[in-house]
């Protein structure tokens, strides 16, 4: 894996975990709102019930799992002070929910206001994992599956990827030293089936542009081997990289390519 690969691993990863909390911060802020809908619902039921019939909105409490308390004169219990206080703190807090810690736990109240009294209607914080601890985390295994099988296709691809065009990179060496090119098999929906093509059609361009040079120069050296002169080509360090046979009838002995010439006089 190269650094790059590694990096955008690494941001889809972040991205991964962003859409995480993001869906969870969603999913909680829905049991929010449907937890106060059905807590301003029990406070309608109690208010149309009335306060002084005490056994049915016992019964209320009980089979919606809520406290109700009632907040007027002075505060007796410790949900009744921690009313009080929301009140003097926020007036307007007359027919809105807000969540409290109540003996450590998260608790939504409800708070509704009749007069100069005010009910507050109490029920323990919903969140997915109090809510459907399972399908919690059914859904948390589901999308980190999901996220690391994803990421198990891009690795998939990048090496798919890495594999071809180091073929294709090992090609166009075997191209440069005139080796036969290693078959590479390109489906027709393959993103490299292009390049292949181009690869093969300069390897026929080569091939062909080698034989040209081949004839070329086995026709010059038959020249160069049929003329009555002598013919010595050397390079910059007196390297001998082309002679004829006149050449070796000149000097009375034979002129071996890659030999030293020291001294041109």
């Amino acid at each position: 894996m190269n650094k790059r690969f590694k990096r955008r691993v690494w941001w889809l990863s972040l991205l991964a975990l962003a859409g995480f909390f993001c869906l969870w911060f969603g999913a909680n802020r829905l049991l929010y709102q449907q937890q106060t809908a059905h807590l301003r619902g029990v406070y309608q039921t109690y208010r149309a019930l009335g306060a002084e019939e005490a056994a049915p909105v016992g019964t209320l409490a009980t089979d919606n799992d809520v406290v109700i308390t009632a907040q007027h004169g002075t505060p007796q219990g410790t949900r009744q002070k921690m009313l009080k206080n929301l009140v003097d703190r926020e007036r307007t807090i007359a027919n809105h929910a807000t969540t409290l810690t109540v003996n450590g736990q998260a608790t939504q109240v409800f708070v509704g206001q009749r007069g100069q009294t005010f009910y507050g209607v109490w029920q323990r914080r919903a969140s997915l994992t109090t809510v459907a601890p399972k399908a919690f985390a059914a859904f948390v295994i589901g999308y980190w599956f999901i996220v690391a099988g994803l990421l198990w296709l891009a690795a998939r691809q990048q090496r798919y990827w890495q594999g071809h065009l180091a073929a294709m990179a090992a090609n166009l060496r075997r191209m440069q030293h005139n080796e036969p090119l290693e078959p590479l098999i390109l489906t027709p929906d393959s993103p490299f089936l292009a390049l292949g093509n181009a690869v093969d059609a300069l390897d026929g361009s080569v091939s062909h542009l080698r034989q040209k040079v081949a004839l070329r120069q086995a026709s010059f050296d038959r020249l160069i081997d049929h003329l009555p002169l002598g013919v010595l080509l050397i390079d910059k360090h007196r390297n001998v990289i082309l002679s004829n046979p006149a050449l070796s009838t000149f000097v009375g002995h034979t002129v071996p390519i890659r030999a030293t010439i020291i001294s041109m006089t």
